[in-house]
């Protein structure tokens, strides 16, 4: 009777076949490089990806719909500003304060996203996030005195602020980084197209604007219960181990002392906010006034040209998902970006320069920018993860968007005020300068030194 030697006895330098063999029937040996022990609990150490460690899936599955829930809330204020100022007897100067309160909130969370995350982990940041959002939409849904309704937003901008730091800190390190931040980004300018939706579904029912709060709110507790779940897991300590914040015996007194306002001193930090900031001054300035400069500009029918604007929409979300993932198959991010952009520009000055073109081209076009400027915003975070230090990358990036944020709600009101004194006219010339803006600080981003090598992520995508 032939005995089958242990492991232990197969001679290793005689028989590479057996040792080969050895390694094939034991796959999970491998796997163990990939893991780290501290305290008796079993950490992850390698780079993550959609698929790994086990659990990722439906961890990234809830950061889609988190962002379907951040795009529905942002949007869906814009339809509900007639029935606010109705309500609350206000003109547009007053309520479009809305538009500015949340970055308050934002700027809060940006200052606290990298301190919070070593104290209470990733699944107690969501926690936070999805739970002062919660707050905003309980506030809401009462149709409180405007003032309370203010505080609500700066609720909210501090919640969205962290979860949008945090997830897109997380992903933006995944192996296929591209794709999934394609689909992330693309799921909130998904809700971005559901959110007026809805709103205006309910007001042809003759429903009180604020019930659409009682829809967020009933989307925010299930998020609650799906994150308490999913990242029960992500802990302090494996954030601390995760971006070598601790050392292994990770006792507190040995923990490394961290500036978490380091990001707030970063060059680096700035220009990603500065690039951010000339993005959504493209990409509001679009959704925002295009309707208008068409109206008065291109005399078009206003029943119809509001689908523009959704035409515009509908691009950003197509070139968020699709071109995701193509982009990482490119070597140079750089490049690729580079190229977006002026292909982008061209058909920007194409649709500027020529006022005969009919209101089919003109969505056509609107649509095509739509797809190439669509893929830049989550190609930023995977950038800004080659060239921010690991243990900065949630800060860095929350305070980048907390910053950019800037952009997305001064810019509408800036340009309103040009429109206003100089007509509807200088919308595209402004449109035309942040392109230029836009890419010479993308060149400026793309010189600092990375941390993490460009080939290396395209070649893992």
């Amino acid at each position: 009777m032939t005995t089958i030697p242990k492991d232990d006895e197969i001679p290793t330098s005689s028989t590479p076949l057996l040792q080969e063999l050895a390694t094939v029937v034991n796959p999970l040996e491998d796997l163990e490089s990939y893991h780290t022990t501290v305290d008796g609990k079993r950490f992850y150490k390698g780079r993550q990806s959609w698929s790994k460690p086990i659990g990722n899936k439906i961890k990234v599955c809830i950061a889609l719909a988190g962002f379907v829930m951040m795009g529905l809330n942002d949007a869906a204020l814009g339809a509900i500003l007639p029935s606010l100022e109705e309500h609350y007897s206000l003109n547009d100067l007053q309520v479009s304060v809305l538009f500015l309160i949340p970055v308050f909130g934002a700027f809060s969370s940006a200052a606290m996203s990298g301190w919070v995350h070593t104290r209470i982990g990733r699944g107690g940041v969501g926690l936070f996030g999805i739970g002062f959002n919660l707050l905003c939409y309980s506030i809401a849904l009462t149709a409180p005195p405007f003032p309370l309704l203010l505080a609500a937003c700066v609720c909210s901008g501090f919640g969205s602020g962290l979860m949008n730091g945090s997830w897109n800190a997380w992903i933006g390190a995944f192996e296929n980084a591209h794709s999934i931040l394609g689909v992330l980004h693309a799921s909130y300018a998904l809700g971005g197209l559901l959110g007026p939706a809805v709103v205006s579904l309910l007001l042809t029912l003759e429903q009180p604007w604020y019930y659409f709060y009682r829809l967020m709110a009933c989307i925010a507790v299930t998020m609650l219960i799906s994150v308490s779940i999913a990242f029960r897991n992500d802990t302090a300590q494996a954030y601390n181990i995760e971006t070598n914040q601790m050392h292994s015996t990770t006792n507190a007194e040995e923990e490394h002392e961290i500036d978490h306002m380091a990001a707030f001193k970063s060059p680096t930090v700035w220009i990603l906010a500065l690039f951010l900031c000339s993005y959504n001054g493209i990409e509001f300035s679009y959704s925002g006034w295009l309707v208008t400069y068409m109206i008065r500009e291109r005399h078009a029918n206003p029943k119809t040209v509001g689908l523009i604007s959704t035409t515009f929409w509908t691009g950003l979300s197509s070139g968020r998902l699709c071109l995701g993932f193509i982009t990482g198959r490119f070597k140079s991010l750089n490049r690729v970006v580079l190229t977006y952009m002026a292909i982008a520009f061209i058909f920007h000055c194409v649709f500027w320069l020529d006022h005969k073109v009919t209101i089919i081209l003109s969505g056509l076009f609107i649509a095509i920018v739509g797809v190439f400027i669509g893929p830049i915003y989550p190609s930023t975070m995977v950038m800004a993860t080659t060239k921010l230090p690991r243990n900065m990358h949630v800060s860095g990036i929350s305070t980048a968007a907390a910053l950019s944020g800037c952009g997305s709600a001064v810019f509408p009101v800036v340009i309103g005020g040009f429109i206003n004194r100089f007509g509807a006219s200088v919308l595209l010339p402004i449109i035309f300068m942040f392109y230029i803006i836009a890419t010479m600080l993308w060149i400026s981003l793309s010189m600092v030194k990375s941390y993490t090598s460009e080939e290396d992520d395209s070649e893992s995508n």
